[in-house]
């Protein structure tokens, strides 16, 4: 019997995307440009909620935080599969392949 597994885009299991900037406040002012890059990941997760803290670099090398709300059953998964790639871009976390 052969198992079929089901891929999909990292973003097409988020809520939002692309995920909104953070102020140091933690309010959301702007979406994040989808070409900048990961510089560092976080587990940010709370007993509530599992986050990933994504600090990005833009064009300009100023430095801004996002948070993805990631389901547990891929949280570490994802975790690794970003820290894994040197200069990742936005764009391709959201293209991530999860399954």
């Amino acid at each position: 019997m052969i198992s079929v597994g089901i891929t999909m885009l990292l973003k097409e299991l988020l809520p939002i995307w692309p995920p909104a900037v953070m102020t140091e406040a933690g309010n959301n002012v702007d979406n994040a440009d989808l070409g900048d890059i990961v510089v560092s990941v976080q587990n940010k997760s709370t007993s509530n909620s599992h986050l990933l803290g994504m600090r990005l670099r833009n064009r300009r090398g100023a430095l801004y935080t996002v948070m993805l709300n990631i389901p547990e059953n891929i949280f570490q998964m994802t975790l690794f599969l970003i820290m894994r790639k040197k200069d990742i871009t936005l764009r391709e976390v959201g293209n991530l392949e999860i399954s």
